[in-house]
């Protein structure tokens, strides 16, 4: 489908407020993210406040900003964001990387709840944190040496680097009920009805 001056190649998700979809710019050659969101059922103060937000975090930190740019039509609001170069989820689906080392797991963990308590000390949920949405900030790999349980050695290829980036879209059109996302990346508690000790990030990995 091709909105002038974008392909759109893939829906990635969505809801009734909002969808997500892959788009290829043809003027610009390159691949990006739109969130297209409801103006009939978001307000628009709320949109504003997102993208206020997101341009403050593009002066403020250039290097990790993945907002690109907003216009709006009568019935749609369209953010555009970078595509992510390499996700976590990408890296999980790779067998010659899985599983990740016990220490990337921890300093990726450390790194995602860090993120997200800078995100509700400014009084924001992320509400979708899951593999798609954590961003590989260098994708270089190395060989490394394990030992296993069996006994011997054996050789994996594994990142060089684990820093990660944790990508918001913003808050519109999310809902606070706990229907964002997939089962497996959602808190126990929202799944099941009930409590269960434990958080989504623990059941992310």
């Amino acid at each position: 489908m091709l909105i002038d001056p974008v392909y759109i190649t893939c829906v990635l998700n969505g809801s009734k407020a909002y969808q997500f979809v892959r788009v290829f710019d043809v003027v610009k050659e390159r691949l990006e993210i739109i969130k297209i969101v409801s103006r009939t059922l978001v307000e628009a103060d709320v949109i504003v406040g997102d993208i206020v937000r997101m341009k403050a975090e593009s002066e403020e930190n250039a290097r990790h900003s993945i907002f690109i740019e907003d216009f709006k039509g009568p019935s749609f609001w369209f953010l555009v964001f970078t595509e992510p170069r390499v996700t976590l989820a990408t890296l999980l689906r790779r067998e010659d990387m899985v599983p990740l080392p016990s220490r990337h797991v921890r300093e990726i963990l450390s790194q995602l709840i860090k993120a997200a308590s800078d995100l509700h000390g400014m009084g924001i949920a992320h509400l979708d944190i899951c593999p798609a949405n954590v961003e590989v900030v260098d994708a270089t790999t190395v060989i490394e040496s394990f030992y296993r349980p069996q006994g011997g050695f054996e050789r994996r290829k594994i990142l060089k680097c684990s820093q990660i980036y944790l990508r918001f879209y913003g808050e519109a059109g999310m809902s606070r009920g706990g229907l964002v996302g997939m089962d497996q990346y959602r808190a126990p508690e929202i799944v099941y009805g009930e409590f269960v000790e434990g958080t989504s990030l623990r059941v992310c990995f």
